[in-house]
This record gives C-alpha cells, sequence and structure tokens, in this order.
C-alpha cells in the first residue's frame, strides 16, 4: 500500500499543499519593497519652465493685478469682497481670444454671487451693463478682438511677468 503524503504546513497525513486548512482561502500577494532613491539636483543645470507653467503664473499676477487696481470691489454690487469670494473675470472669454486672457482691460472684479449668477448666467444683459460701464474698455476689446493676433511665445510671456513683477504684485 501507498504512503498517504504529509502536507507540508500543518505535517498531517492525507492533506495536500492546495487544500490544507491551515492555509489562506485566497493566496496571498507578495509585495516587492522598494527603496525611494532621492536623485540629487545638479546646481549648475536649470529646468526651462514650459509654456503652461508660464501662463499660469502670468494670469494669476494679472488677476492679482486687477484686484489691486479695482480696489477688491465687486464692479457690479460695489461689495468688498476678499479670498474666494473675489473673482477677477474674463469680459471676453478665453475661449473667443487667447491674446486677451493677459490683458488687465479684459478683466474686471466681482463678487462671487454676481460672477456666477449673473455675468454667466444672463450673458446679454451683462454685456449691456458692461458696455455702458466701461465704454473705453469695451472699445479698446473690440477693437483688439478684431485684430486676431497670434498667440502669444513664451519670450512674451516672461516679459509680462517681469513687468507685473516689477508693479509689486507677485506670487
Amino acid at each position: 500500500m501507498a504512503k498517504t503524503p504529509t502536507c507540508k504546513n500543518c505535517k498531517l497525513e492525507g492533506h495536500y499543499k492546495t487544500w490544507c486548512p491551515s492555509l489562506p482561502r485566497k493566496p496571498v500577494k507578495r509585495s516587492v519593497v522598494r527603496v525611494a532613491v532621492k536623485k540629487v539636483k545638479t546646481p549648475t543645470k536649470k529646468r526651462k519652465e514650459s509654456l503652461t507653467a508660464a501662463k499660469k503664473r502670468l494670469e494669476i499676477l494679472v488677476k492679482d493685478y486687477v484686484k489691486v487696481r479695482d480696489n477688491y470691489t465687486c464692479q457690479r454690487c460695489g461689495k468688498k469682497v476678499e479670498g474666494s469670494n473675489c473673482h477677477a473675470s474674463h469680459v471676453i472669454p478665453v475661449s473667443r481670444s487667447g491674446r486677451l486672457q493677459f490683458d488687465p482691460l479684459n478683466m474686471k472684479v466681482l463678487c462671487y454671487h454676481d460672477h456666477i449668477n449673473w455675468w454667466h448666467k444672463h450673458p446679454i444683459e451683462a454685456g449691456e451693463w458692461y458696455t455702458d460701464t466701461f465704454p473705453d474698455r469695451w472699445e479698446y476689446l473690440k477693437a483688439i478682438h478684431k485684430q486676431r493676433l497670434k498667440p502669444m511665445k513664451i519670450d512674451e510671456i516672461k516679459e509680462m511677468i517681469e513687468h507685473y513683477r516689477h508693479k509689486g504684485i507677485d506670487i
């Protein structure tokens, strides 16, 4: 008669490794522990700033400039606004004219309520209000928008960043 094999886990006869009751039902995945190696940056090597990152920085600077210019006051209702209630909103959307995205004359300060619930939900009324309130700005924006200027290059964006930094606005 053949000898019954013994289990390597529980040392009982008749058990096989595949169905031994001392084994967990689901196989346990072994995790590989990896040691993170910290890369040391060389001080002589400077990273170039990407176009997208430069545009983001410039837009933040311009929005901060507009908030200071408008004295943190909603242009529609006249309330003082601060923090997340203070929105620097574009007149002509960025999707229509990317060049005007960084023009402070294309922005105005609105409180959250007026920006979200009035400017975006009643564009015809909001547009009429803007043309009546700021006629000089509107004429300038129409003239620039008709020119269909090419998108800005990284050098122009960096120049504008330095321009706004010298005005005392910095992020």
